[in-house]
């Protein structure tokens, strides 16, 4: 069986965790996309599962990885739902993915979002409209998750 070199994992539990993972279903964070970004009812289910998608990216590749300007409001609603978003994360990768901004007082490399979208191609196929290199292009790859957190208080406010 293959296995991935940076995570370990076998492909067949990774292929399960994202099925799982793609499960997950918020019935409020749905209702709150549409009210909030007048999105359908079949936009809003597409763009929460590209955010989770995206996470799954960050925690089965290990790699600081930037998203997409949608993917990324998708994910500061997500992250407002805090229980709820901490239960998602320790309940299908053991571990909270901290939200935090680039930091803007020191030197620091900026991930492109356009390796992310390369890369959510290649683990997923097609994707939708909230993948858009336009919107990578965009997007100032302000957010990403904090390797450097891994659950712990040592971060302080990353969110």
């Amino acid at each position: 069986m293959k296995t991935n070199v940076s995570t370990g994992t076998s492909l067949r539990r990774m292929y399960q965790i994202s099925n799982d993972v793609l499960s997950y279903q918020h019935p409020e964070l749905i209702e709150r996309f549409k009210r909030k970004f007048g999105l359908s009812e079949s936009g809003a289910h597409e763009l929460f599962s590209d955010v989770k998608k995206y996470l799954y990216l960050v925690v089965t590749t290990g790699r600081k990885l930037a998203p997409t300007q949608a993917i990324d409001i998708g994910w500061h609603e997500f992250v407002l739902y805090t229980r709820d978003y901490a239960g998602f994360c320790n309940r299908f990768f053991g571990t909270f993915i901290h939200h935090t901004p680039n930091p803007v007082l020191k030197p620091h490399v900026v991930p492109n979002p356009v390796e992310t979208i390369n890369l959510a191609h290649e683990t997923f196929g097609t994707l939708g409209k909230n993948w858009h290199r336009v919107d990578a292009t965009a997007c100032s790859a302000d957010c990403a998750p904090d390797s450097e957190c891994h659950g712990d208080d040592s971060c302080g406010g990353d969110v």
